[in-house]
């Protein structure tokens, strides 16, 4: 399953098709209660949305690690992905997702 996802991946040509598909299996991942592997996507999540000056997909990337290390136990790192995400919908203007982003902290 996991060396399919790496060829799909490759293939995806679009910094936001790649964005979406890092999210979506983060998401499934952690769904599935796999900590680590969904902040492993997450990661990437984030390193493609940096990468293309995505940030609606960088905020997801953060609100993501927030929830997962949250899911884990681990408050401390959650909150400061949760601060993250505040910051970058504070800059962006996005008032509904920054209201959002203060709900989860």
């Amino acid at each position: 399953y996991r060396r399919k996802m790496a060829v799909v991946t490759e293939e995806i040509q679009s910094s936001s098709g790649k964005c979406t598909f890092w999210n979506q299996m983060a998401e499934d991942t952690l769904n599935m209660g796999e900590y680590e592997k969904a902040i492993e996507y997450y990661a990437n999540l984030l390193k493609e949305a940096k990468k293309e000056q995505h940030q609606s997909f960088e905020g997801l990337a953060y609100r993501g690690l927030g929830n997962a290390h949250l899911s884990g136990g681990n408050y401390e790192h959650a909150l400061s992905y949760f601060q993250h995400d505040v910051a970058i919908r504070k800059a962006a203007g996005d008032l509904t997702g920054e209201c959002d982003a203060y709900s989860n902290m």
